[in-house]
């Protein structure tokens, strides 16, 4: 595979257990609606879902294998060593990661962040570093030398279980990029878009449910028009706003 989508999926999570396999609307489980908006991604790129390798995740591995998804199981605590190795197995030059509880992710935006990469020869891309998308539309891609060094020389604890720290804190050692908001408008700290709580999937069954009732699909313009109409609606999960991962980082 020259260039794979890498979806980290797992089933105990002690916030919300099964959150990937949730169902949010039409029978579909969150990771369905994931998997089919990535689908609308119009780089040439594979799918993969890469889970913990122990008996919890037997449900979740059903689904891929239903599906006929591209799987691959790996260590459950150190998702840097699960990475570098799916990628090793299906021999992934640039890897981009993307969590499963990104249940929106729009497609326009993996292109662009694609594009941004390869135009620009970076050897780590993110929308992290400063974020201005809204928690949820997390996107960060890098080349195979890259994350094999990273794994190498990776130590502390939480380097290898968020994966790339360690290249966030070796500027001098990597090319590193970060892709901003086009509009330059900066929504990191108004929306939560993301799945991590009971809140969270509230918000985002009802996302779902006024978008899927017109029959259409809806990118992330038209997800923050229609929270910013109706506050309600948006401010259901406030109360985990500062959650990020990446925020606890001394990166």
């Amino acid at each position: 595979m020259d260039t794979a989508i890498f979806i980290q999926a797992r089933l105990n999570s002690t916030r919300l257990p099964n959150k990937v396999v949730l169902e949010i609307g039409d029978g579909k489980t969150v990771l369905e609606i994931l998997m089919s908006r990535l689908k609308k991604i119009k780089s040439k790129v594979e799918i993969v879902i890469i889970t913990p390798s122990f008996q919890k995740e037997n449900k979740l591995i059903s689904l891929c294998k239903k599906k006929n998804w591209n799987i691959f199981s790996g260590s459950e605590n150190d998702l840097l060593d699960r990475h570098y190795k799916a990628a090793k197995k299906f021999k992934v030059k640039n890897i981009i990661k993307i969590p499963s509880d990104c249940v929106f992710m729009d497609p326009c935006i993996v292109d662009d962040i694609i594009s941004y990469y390869n135009i620009n020869n970076y050897d780590y891309v993110s929308n992290l570093h400063p974020e201005t998308y809204p928690y949820g539309f997390d996107v960060e891609i890098m080349n195979f030398k890259t994350l094999e060094i990273a794994w190498k020389q990776s130590k502390e604890t939480y380097e290898r279980e968020h994966t790339t720290p360690f290249i966030l804190n070796n500027p001098k050692l990597f090319k590193i990029g970060n892709f901003i908001m086009p509009s330059g408008e900066d929504f990191s700290k108004k929306y939560r878009i993301v799945l991590d709580y009971q809140e969270d999937f509230d918000l985002l069954k009802l996302i779902y449910e006024n978008f899927n009732q017109k029959g259409k699909y809806c990118n992330l313009t038209e997800i923050i028009d229609f929270l910013e109409n109706n506050k309600a609606i948006a401010n259901i999960n406030k109360m985990h706003m500062n959650s990020q991962w990446y925020n606890n980082l001394d990166l």
